[in-house]
């Protein structure tokens, strides 16, 4: 049998441990608002990420062909100027043999 005292401190205990609890569980949800607010705010910022990220793959792409477009034009225009030059040696070995003769 416990004594009033006893008991009234039980009471105390346990009123204190309730407390105790609930300031716990308040602070968690407090802590779990700013976790979601945080990952939503990463959600946003990686969706933005992947957007530019989308748009450079893209800009690259781009770029990536204009320069392939590019190196053909420029290989085709050595072999033409390599055969003008080839044409150009020709022409001035036949002049050097008609000077000659």
């Amino acid at each position: 049998v416990q004594s009033r005292s006893d008991l009234g401190e039980q009471q105390a205990i346990e009123q204190q441990e309730r407390a105790r609890q609930e300031v716990w569980a308040s602070t968690t949800a407090e802590e779990l608002a700013r976790l979601r607010t945080a990952c939503s705010t990463l959600e946003i910022r990686s969706e933005k990420a992947e957007g530019k990220l989308a748009t450079t793959q893209a800009e690259l792409a781009h770029v990536t062909d204009a320069t392939a477009t590019m190196h053909k034009r420029l290989l085709n225009s050595t072999t033409q100027l390599l055969r003008v030059q080839e044409e150009c040696r020709i022409l001035q070995s036949k002049n050097e043999g008609v000077v000659a003769s």
